[in-house]
């Protein structure tokens, strides 16, 4: 994730974050928030789309959820007249970028945009909505923003002919790692560990991963 956040910085629009359920695609945010705050680069802002805010994932919402927290004042909510889902995810995310072509430049810094659970079980055109709002960054119709995809689907996969967009694979933490990273964290504390308790510890979280990954 860290990795994702210096592709960001580089100038890369969409960064899908992949890997099977249970790898920490939902705790990536955190670490994209913190390597936002802690570098200054951007401000981070996190769209759960199986939250309970979204009131039953309607786009709608989501739509008003976005242009609130964008601090967008000038959009206007498209029609449903006479629309299937996928229009009217096009009526939507045309609607977004425009106003985000226009608000962009009076940023102070980009935005970062995290969708989280789109793999879950969302209203259809919620799905063809971020995966349109993503065609429309790749083709350059709004800058100054970074769109993170946390476990992208079939449906919200966006459309990327160019091969612009990065994929960060998530993977299981192999033993070593695991070790690693806890010798390493009992070091930073003020009172570290004794050895065999450390080690005991160790093992546990050597054998839930394992649990996870088989």
């Amino acid at each position: 994730i860290a990795r994702a956040g210096h592709l960001a910085g580089d100038g890369v629009s969409i960064i899908k974050v992949a890997g099977a359920r249970g790898l920490g695609r939902s705790h990536s945010w955190y670490l994209i928030k913190h390597v936002a705050n802690n570098t200054g680069v951007a401000e981070a802002l996190k769209f759960d789309l199986v939250s309970a805010t979204l009131a039953n994932q309607r786009l709608d919402v989501l739509f008003e959820t976005l242009v609130r927290n964008l601090k967008i004042t000038d959009a206007k909510m498209p029609t449903s007249d006479g629309t299937t889902s996928d229009t009217l995810a096009a009526r939507f995310a045309e609607e977004l970028a425009g106003c985000l072509a226009r608000a962009a430049g009076n940023w102070n810094k980009p935005y970062w945009l995290v969708f989280d659970s789109l793999d879950r079980d969302l209203r259809p055109e919620v799905k063809r909505f971020v995966s349109l709002l993503c065609r429309e960054r790749l083709e350059s119709m709004f800058g100054n923003c970074v769109i993170f995809l946390l476990g992208p689907d079939a449906v919200t996969e966006p459309e990327d002919p160019g091969r612009s967009a990065e994929q960060e694979l998530l993977t299981p933490f192999s033993a070593g790692e695991i070790r690693d990273a806890a010798i390493a964290l009992n070091s930073l504390g003020r009172k570290t560990l004794q050895q065999s308790d450390l080690n005991l510890r160790i093992s546990a979280a050597q054998a839930l991963a394992q649990q996870y990954s088989g």
